[in-house]
């Protein structure tokens, strides 16, 4: 056939074959190699010659001869902030994981997780489409001898120690943060510990002797290590308060009262001038005289050892 020319249609775009993109814009006619103008696609490696196919005049060119395929890798999963990935085999780009990933306590995560192997072979891949954010509660709960100075609402990985103070007989070190669990909760706390301080000796209460001293830390119950002083009866669990690591402990939960007597008896060389009940440490100087061919000196402090009993006196001497 002569007199019958045919030209070859030109395209005003380029459209890439999956896997690649288009590096640089092109308007090419079918048949012209276009590899030039494509690059593989994150995750994908692409091999042959790309050549043009136009199909319709300013329309988009189409590739034939250009293959690209989703890299595998056998490196496992780098997870994405705020998830943990399970053990897995070789991995595609492209390839769903979500059920390969569990996020970390205190996070709450969204998507759907696919995987991106940049370089073929024994190299993790990274994940796209799935995002991790820290749980938000509406209180903080201290940890064992702390208390909450100040309440706030908090998120997993805030630092809270400025939050925070010790008990009383407690010293705390390290950094608090937040671990909040269920959303609207109250988040607990990590790296923040507290110990009960040691101390050397115990202090009596008022209305109690030490009857064996002993070293102490807070909290320990020394209920065994007291005894009433004479005129005094004590009851409850005496528990340690150490202040200042190496001093002395002082005493809660044990309440010493003084005893009451029905009367009193005079001391040697004195007479009951005026009769009366009297509780140990009561003064009843007053209640007193001197006998005959007596002078007394001094503050009868009066001593009851038996409830109900007679009370004796001290500090008041006659001669």
């Amino acid at each position: 056939v002569t007199g019958y020319t045919c030209n070859s249609v030109q395209c005003a775009s380029l459209q890439a074959p999956t896997g690649a993109t288009v590096a640089t814009a092109a308007t090419p006619r079918t048949g012209d190699v276009v590899t030039a103008n494509l690059l593989a696609a994150p995750g994908y490696t692409c091999v042959g010659t790309a050549t043009a196919s136009c199909p319709a005049a300013n329309g988009v060119a189409t590739t034939t001869g250009y293959t690209c395929t989703p890299n595998a890798c056998t490196g496992g999963i780098t997870a994405p902030a705020g998830s943990t990935a399970g053990a897995v085999g070789s991995i595609t780009t492209g390839s769903i994981v979500t059920a390969s990933l569990t996020p970390n306590a205190g996070f709450s995560c969204t998507g759907t997780a696919t995987a991106l192997c940049s370089v073929v072979g024994a190299n993790p891949v990274t994940i796209t489409g799935y995002t991790c954010a820290p749980v938000q509660c509406n209180s903080i709960t201290a940890p064992s001898g702390a208390s909450v100075a100040t309440q706030a609402a908090t998120q997993t990985g805030t630092i809270v120690t400025g939050n925070l103070q010790p008990l009383s007989g407690f010293t705390c070190t390290g950094t608090a943060s937040a671990l909040c669990n269920t959303a609207g909760g109250a988040a607990t706390v990590t790296g923040y510990t507290c110990n009960a301080n040691t101390c050397n000796s115990i202090t009596a209460p008022a209305g109690a002797t030490v009857a064996t001293q002993q070293a102490t830390t807070t909290g320990t119950v020394v209920t065994a290590n007291l005894q009433p002083s004479a005129g005094f009866t004590c009851t409850g669990t005496a528990t340690t308060t150490c202040l200042t690591a190496g001093g002395a402990a002082t005493v809660s939960g044990y309440v010493c009262s003084s005893v009451t007597c029905a009367t009193i008896a005079a001391p040697t060389g004195a007479i009951v001038a005026t009769q009366t009940t009297a509780t140990t440490g009561t003064i009843v100087t007053a209640n007193l005289a001197a006998q005959a061919g007596y002078t007394c000196t001094g503050t009868a402090t009066a001593l009851c050892t038996t409830a109900n009993g007679v009370a004796t006196t001290t500090g008041y001497t006659c001669t």
